[in-house]
């Protein structure tokens, strides 16, 4: 799709008004932030497969490593007008890996923005668990996922790929990717999800 449209604005450059040529830039500046996320996964995923990925765990606030991968997507959320509310407890710290957490909680919110309707809402909050463990989610009031879907999330060996509420493509790399680098910090991952009232992914980890 990348390269149809360059294609396509090569050959028809001197024929087209300002505002179609703004729409072509529009969209391939869309679908390089995809290529870009998608190549970001893929890289992460095989680093994994492989134990290259280093875990450096250090005791921090969670706040500012998630608000960092909000700001990460706030072009894209703004692009459907979805207002993301981060929540997430100032005063929490954890031994925890701050790349691996960004990059589980970035991957979710892209996943909610996907998946969310124009005018919606994700939310990212934190919850002290009674066992002396944290868990972090990510919210929206998007589309969800029928019961049968779920059954593939986080399965690399299931056809994940679906379509977003405004027919994004997702391949569910993402989410995979989450699963195995949350074990190497020794975390858990999980979802809730009902049909027309979104989703609910979330990961738990040790104070």
């Amino acid at each position: 799709a990348f390269r149809n449209i360059t294609n396509a604005l090569q050959k028809q450059i001197f024929n087209l008004s300002k505002e179609e040529i703004n729409e072509f830039l529009l969209t391939i500046n869309d679908s390089s932030n995809k290529l870009f996320e998608l190549l970001q996964n893929m890289l992460k995923w095989s680093l994994s497969q492989t134990n290259n990925i280093k875990v450096n765990l250090q005791e921090q606030a969670i706040l500012p490593i998630s608000q960092k991968a909000v700001d990460a997507l706030q072009y894209n959320a703004a692009e459907k007008n979805i207002t993301i509310n981060n929540t997430i407890d100032n005063t929490i710290q954890a031994n925890i890996d701050d790349n691996i957490i960004e990059t589980i909680i970035r991957n979710y919110i892209s996943n909610a923005i996907k998946f969310t309707p124009n005018n919606g809402t994700i939310l990212l909050y934190s919850e002290i668990l009674n066992d002396k463990k944290i868990k972090v989610g990510v919210k929206d009031n998007g589309i969800g996922i029928s019961e049968n879907d779920q059954q593939k999330i986080f399965n690399i060996e299931a056809d994940t790929s679906t379509v977003g509420n405004s027919s994004e493509k997702g391949t569910g790399l993402g989410l995979i990717l989450c699963k195995e680098l949350a074990e190497k910090m020794n975390a858990n991952v999980g979802f809730n999800s009902e049909i027309k009232q979104g989703s609910d992914f979330y990961i738990i980890f040790n104070m």
